[in-house]
Order: structure tokens, then sequence, then C-alpha cells
């Protein structure tokens, strides 16, 4: 019988046990706020801060945390959340007292991140190299003294609507994401964890950005060490009103073990239409480096162009008129609102970037393999070559990075079409040009009245319109009556060579110095080109240099027939109107000069004959003078003639 009572018990109680047990745990959620406390720490290094605990019972029974906070190893805060439900293993709790995490619900989360002004980061775990020198170390813990035993064993975190800022005090960044989800596969630490993340971005420089992600990520005790493996990131960025899509798939390590953090990425895919890959590697230091080797099928600046809105921005006026206090240029013109290149972007950064291109697309240029190379430490030097147009373009600029920057560049062009390139129809050949510039000052203005240089080149093998040059010739046979043979001229001439040298002494506007030079003519002159404005205002010379042929003989399709009294004369031209004109409508005969210089050459011709016609007289009276007075009257005759 007693027996029998035993057995009966045992049925009975055994299953009241475990539910008696589960009640005591659930009932207690408090058993466990130590146990979490104690091994957060031991395990990050960070200090968990009270927190309401709770039980949500079914399905599935789960701890719920509300209110937490997580204190950073400077003691200020690291994180809080509002509220997280962390999904349980109901038998192991049951069996074992073992709280097996399975699940982790996030929401409202806030974290922020800090690394200070030397080095120190609010989120690294302790070790040998963070902990304070007078911090013992932590003794190790005997598992089986521990009143809980809690397994890390998580299937998957899901959290929204929470927030992380990074702020980096040495490279001077502040940057915030509002994630709006976030989710993970299962997650074991050292071993790959896929995630999936939706956010938007902003940062204290104005780049904004929704933000789609997804891929193993791999992250090291600590923090120390990220990786990234075929991890594919979208975004729409916005960048000082100027958009950009970008989808690029990377590999990546993102290293916080040392005194800064370093960043290698093996990238590939889009930035709005460009096809990129390559290799980046930053080192965010105090003056962030990044280096690396990009290649993009088709690189078209075109949608990063500033295009001329006709709108002024009073505070980039502003600016222009403070930094640039050595120029007085009239500016009325609304365009000149922004630095033709930003340095402000280049003085905080240190660049080391070979970038080349299948298909480089600027404005209505298209150039190909290109090859460019940008480094930037204390001046910002870029060099890069390229081929288009039938030949080969090689560049090379220096900026300073002074607040009035200055920047030499050099340039040279061989075998260039010059009327494809140029977009020109009065002058067609094969263009080669040597030009070395300085420039002082970032905006377009600063070309008017601050760029100085040299420009050499040669057209060869080409043809260009003479309706200029056929209008002073009839003009100077208007003008004298006479008749010349421009109806023989060939519209355009074919010639050889032209050569040409331009000197910029003190800017665009004013003062340049032209000089043009082919078998036939030369061309001389100063004046200038307003960029602004683009109006251009020019006092020419034309001499012909061409021998005319015997009359009536053929003359050949690539020679002028001048007459003789034409050439080795400096024929004034007047070139003034809109940059956009040929010269054809630019250049024309200044009526009243050449007039001028007709009755120049008609007095010095009146005063060479009357000469001529005193020396004869003189002969003459010589000749009647007898001999034996002739000495004597000598004298005589001389101040008479004289």
């Amino acid at each position: 019988m007693n027996r029998l009572i035993a057995v009966l018990l045992v049925v009975l109680i055994a299953p009241i046990l475990p539910i008696g047990v589960l009640l005591f745990l659930i009932a207690n959620p408090d058993y466990y706020r130590d146990a979490l406390t104690e091994r957060f720490h031991e395990q990050t290094g960070l200090t968990l801060v009270s927190a309401d605990l709770g039980w949500r019972y079914f399905p599935p029974i789960a701890l719920t945390l509300k209110n937490i906070q997580v204190n950073g190893l400077d003691g200020d805060a690291l994180a809080s959340l509002d509220a997280s439900a962390i999904d349980v293993a109901l038998w192991p709790l049951i069996s074992e007292q073992r709280v097996d995490l399975r699940a982790v619900y996030i929401e409202g989360a806030d974290i922020n991140l800090v690394q200070d002004e030397n080095g120190r980061r609010n989120w690294l775990l302790n070790d040998d190299s963070e902990a304070p020198s007078d911090e013992p170390r932590a003794e190790a813990v005997d598992e089986s003294t521990r009143p809980v035993n809690l397994q890390l064993n998580i299937e998957r975190i899901e959290l929204v609507n929470s927030q992380l800022r990074y702020r980096d005090q040495i490279a001077q960044m502040d940057t915030t994401v509002q994630l709006t989800s976030l989710s993970t596969g299962a997650v074991e630490p050292g071993k790959p964890i896929n995630v999936a993340i939706e956010a938007l971005m902003s940062s204290a420089t104005g780049l904004d950005a929704a933000l789609k992600a997804s891929g193993d990520i791999t992250i090291a005790p600590g923090l120390k060490t990220i990786t990234l493996e075929a991890f594919r990131t979208q975004l729409n960025t916005s960048d000082s009103g100027t958009s950009y899509e970008v989808d690029i798939t990377t590999n990546t390590l993102l290293d916080m073990s040392g005194n800064m953090t370093r960043i290698d990425s093996e990238i590939s895919g889009s930035i709005d239409a460009l096809s990129v890959t390559g290799e980046i590697t930053a080192a965010l230091t105090e003056m962030p480096h990044i280096s690396g080797e990009l290649h993009v099928t088709t690189l078209n600046m075109n949608p990063y162009l500033t295009e001329d809105t006709g709108e002024t921005s009073t505070a980039a006026a502003e600016t222009a008129t403070d930094t640039d206090t050595d120029t007085d240029t009239d500016t009325d013109t609304d365009t000149d609102t922004e630095e033709m290149i930003p340095m402000e972007a280049f003085r905080g950064v240190a660049l080391e970037l070979a970038i080349s291109a299948d298909t480089l697309v600027y404005d209505e240029y298209t150039f190909t393999n290109l090859a460019t190379q940008i480094d930037n430490d204390d001046a910002l030097a870029v060099t890069a070559t390229l081929e288009g147009y039938g030949g080969t373009f090689d560049i090379n600029s220096r900026v300073t990075h002074d607040e009035i920057p200055i920047t030499d560049t050099t340039i040279n062009i061989d075998g260039v079409d010059v009327a494809e390139f140029a977009e020109l129809d009065w002058i067609t050949g094969s263009l080669s040009l040597e030009s070395t510039t300085q420039l002082t000052g970032a905006y377009k203005h600063n070309l008017n009245d601050q760029l100085t240089g040299t420009n050499r080149f040669v057209v060869t093998d080409g043809s260009m319109d003479i309706t200029t040059l056929r209008r002073v010739v009839q003009l100077v046979a208007t003008l004298t009556r006479q008749t010349h043979r421009v109806a023989d001229w060939p519209d355009r001439l074919v010639f050889e060579e032209l050569h040409g040298d331009l000197t910029l002494p003190s800017g665009l506007v004013e003062g340049q110095q032209l000089n043009l030079k082919a078998d036939e003519f030369t061309i001389d002159g100063t004046g200038g080109i307003d960029i602004l404005a683009r109006e251009v205002d020019y006092a020419l010379q034309l001499t012909f240099e061409e021998a005319p042929p015997e009359p009536d003989t053929p003359i050949p399709a690539d020679q002028l027939a001048v007459d003789e009294s034409l050439t080795r004369i400096s024929w004034p031209i007047t070139c003034a109107g809109s940059l956009d004109d040929s010269p054809a409508t630019l250049c024309l005969p200044d009526r009243e000069a050449v007039r001028g210089v007709i009755i120049r050459i008609a007095n010095e011709k009146v005063a060479e004959k009357g000469e001529e016609l005193l020396e004869k007289a003189k002969q003459k009276l010589e000749e009647k003078i007898p001999q034996n007075v002739r000495d004597k009257t000598k004298d005589l005759l001389e101040g008479l003639f004289n």
C-alpha cells in the first residue's frame, strides 16, 4: 500500500514540480537582474544600469526589459532603449534554470558612439590596452558558481525606430543614423551574421541619405573589427542640393583595434550611371587619409556640374568679396557664386587616389582612356591623361590650400581635331598646344583679372575662313578706288601650318597679347575676353606677307593674290562682340583707322615723290653751272634744296 501511495504521489507531483519551478522563476524576474548585469559587464566591459524586468508569458515566453541604459567605459551614457523583449527557450529554463535567449526585439534604442580627441572610444571592451592602469584585472569566473546559467544563443535580433550617432572628434565627423528597421539571422560571436537594414542618415556636412543594406557581418568582441562580406548598400543621397543614387556591393574590414579607425574595402557597383570597381583604404585620423584605385566604365560628370541659374547667393557673394580682397573686377553677373574647385572639402582630408575610366563625359565633350592621379596633402595635385578627338591630352594641376588658393596648371594637347573639339566651323586642322598658367583665386571672376601665363599652339594641315581678310582688301579698294584680285581668292585658305602665341600678363579681360602667323599673313594685337559676360574686345593688325604672283598667273587654291601695294602694311581690325560668334562676324576692318593708314601711306608717297623731283631738279641745275664755279655754288645749292 505504501508503495502504491508513493507511486501515485510521484505521478501526481512530478508534473507539478516543473510548473512550480517555472512559476517561481517567472514570478521573480529580478532573479536574473544580477546575472544579466554581471555577464553583460564581463563580456563587454560596459555597465547595464537598472532596468524594469518582467515576463511576457505567451507566445512564446519572453523576458521584457524597459527603460534600459548602458554606460560606456567613460561612465557616460552609451545607449538607452525604451523597450525590449527577449524570447527564452522554455525547457532549459525549467530543467536547468538556464536562460537560453532565442530572439531579441528592441524598440526606441538611442546609441551614442564617440571617439575623443585622444583616440579613446566609449564602446570598446576592457582589455589590456584599454583598461585603466589602476584598475585591477578581472578574475576568471567559475561557471559552476553562477546562480543563473545565461546562454547567448540568439537566433535573431529585430530593432526598430532607433537612432545611432557617431562622433569622431579626431576626424571632425558627426553622423546620425535613424534606424527604421534592423534584422539579423543567428548571432554567434565571431561568426557571420546576416543583416538587413533600412535607415535614414544625415551628417553635419550636409550629406543626407536613405539607406538599404544587406549582407553578412562578422563582429569581433568589443566591436574592435567588423567584417562585411558581399554586403550590398543602396543609397539615395543628397549633398548640398545634389542627388545621387548609389548601389555598391563591398567586402570590407573596419578595424577599430588601434588608435585610429581603418577601413579596407573592395567595391563594385554603381553611382548614378557610373559603373565602379576598385579598392579603397581609409584611415580616420585627425586628417582622414583615403587611398585606393577605382575604375569606372563611363564617368559622366554632367550631373555634378553647377548650372548657371542666374540667382545670386548672398553668402557666396560675400565670401567671394571677403576672400578675394586683392581683386576689383566688377562681377555684376549673377553666375559667379561658387568656387570652381571647392577647396574647403580638400583641406581636411589626405588623398592618394588613382581613377581610370573607359569613357569620360564632361559637358558636351566625350573622351576615352582616362587615367588620373589625385594626391592631396599640403596641396591638391591632379595629373590626368586622356584621349579624344583624334589626339591626346596631358594635364597637370596643383592647387594650394591657402585661403586664396593659387593654381598652377600645364596642359599639353597633341593632334586634336580643332574643329570637332572646339565645335568651330571657321577653322579646321590638327591642334597641338603647350599651355602654362597660374590662377590666384577660386572663382570665375578671378580668371578675368588673376589668370597669367603663356600658350603656344600650332594648327597643321588645315583651312580657315578668310572673310575678314577679304573685307580688309575690299575696303582698301573702295577707299583708294583701285581694283584688287579678291574675286580670285578662295573661300577658305588652305595652310600647312598656322602658328600662334597667346600671352596673359594680367588676366583674361585685358592686356592679352596675340600673335598668329601663316605663310601668307601675320596677325598681331592686344585685347581681352570677359569670361563672365562672354564678350571679346580685341584690336588687331593684319599684315600680308605673301609676294604677289605675276599678272594673269593662275592662283593656287591655297594661296592669296595680294597686290604688292597691300603687303608689309599693318591693317587695323577690330574684334568686338559675343564670344560665341565666329571671327567672320566679330572681326571687321576698322574703316576710319584703315582710312588713316591710306592717308598716311599717300602722304609718305607724296613726300617720297617730292624728294625725288627735288633731287632731279638739283641735278639739272648742277649740270648747267659751269665747272669752274660748281664747287663754289655747291653749298648754296645744298641750302636751297634742303
